[in-house]
């Protein structure tokens, strides 16, 4: 990214001056020597063309004749894609061809015009680092930008993530809510292992603005401990086991939290917190209603 243009052209330059040098070479030949697996489907070495049209035009004239040229139309692809460009009397013309299968017309009007905006960038400033080169132009840069990331969305602000919850789990009870490796959970699975986790929570006095901290490895029990954690009414603090033991102790002793839930992981000491393991299946036993509702939004 920080080499300039002009020096990066140079390379290019040296780089095809030397393939010249072989291009007599039998393309048959070639494709033997490299012994690629073949597919009939498929060009055996490259699938995008670029070719320069700067032979001169010669005038074919004929006594008593007029010649006119006819262009012929191509339905069929050679290659993925091919690019050639020709000179025309005020500069220079671009034919694209593309395998329709691959690309809508839409994506290759979109390469044509970032081609286009990197020519001028390349003709205005060669002295340009390549890093400092954009194929965007200002209204697709707003496009991406402002358009494109224009995600406001309206929802119920009235209401938490757990009676949101608790509402899906209400219209698709028998629906996959969670899937890990070769376990899943059903939103009503999932509702009453966290409601049964939320009561545990309660009777060591998790109440609303409470911590709760969350030692796990990625795995469906750090989903029902986080919403165990919030239907209890407390707050979650992640923490990531694979973090040096002084800092889960920092962070322990920060937060302060009432309990601390294990998924797949182990407390690296001991302390005075309540500690419990969500592989445990004692932890999914009891009162599996949803539990009264103690947070505002």
């Amino acid at each position: 990214g920080d080499k300039k243009v002009l020096d990066f052209l140079k390379e290019i330059k040296e780089s095809a001056l030397k393939a010249y040098e072989n291009q007599e070479y039998p393309f048959e030949e070639l494709v033997e020597a490299v012994e690629v697996r073949r597919d009939l489907s498929r060009n055996p070495l490259f699938d995008v063309m670029f070719v320069l049209q700067n032979n001169e035009q010669s005038n074919l004239e004929m006594n008593g004749l007029t010649l006119t040229g006819i262009a012929s139309e191509h339905t069929i692809a050679k290659f993925d894609l091919t690019l050639s460009i020709g000179e025309t009397e005020d500069g220079y013309a671009m034919n694209w061809e593309y395998c329709t299968d691959l690309f809508e017309q839409e994506s290759v009007q979109r390469m044509m015009k970032h081609f286009s905006r990197l020519v001028d960038e390349l003709t205005a400033n060669p002295e340009a680092k390549i890093n400092e080169l954009s194929v965007v132009d200002e209204e697709e840069k707003r496009l991406i930008i402002e358009t494109f990331n224009d995600t406001a969305t309206e929802y119920p602000r009235g209401k938490t993530v757990v009676e949101l919850f608790e509402e899906q789990v209400g219209q698709t009870p028998d629906r996959i809510a969670v899937v890990f490796e070769a376990a899943q959970l059903t939103y009503a699975q999932l509702n009453e292992k966290a409601n049964q986790l939320a009561y545990k929570l309660r009777e060591l006095g998790v109440k609303p603005d409470d911590r709760v901290a969350i030692l796990a490895e990625k795995s469906m029990e750090m989903i029902i401990g986080i919403y165990g954690i919030i239907k209890a009414g407390g707050a979650y603090v992640p923490i990531d086991p694979s973090y040096p033991d002084n800092r889960i102790q920092y962070m322990l002793e920060d937060c302060q939290p009432k309990a601390i839930l294990l998924g797949r992981a182990e407390l690296p000491f001991k302390g005075d917190i309540p500690v419990i393991d969500l592989s445990d299946k004692e932890v999914y036993t009891g009162e599996a209603a949803n539990p009264e509702h103690v947070n505002t939004p």
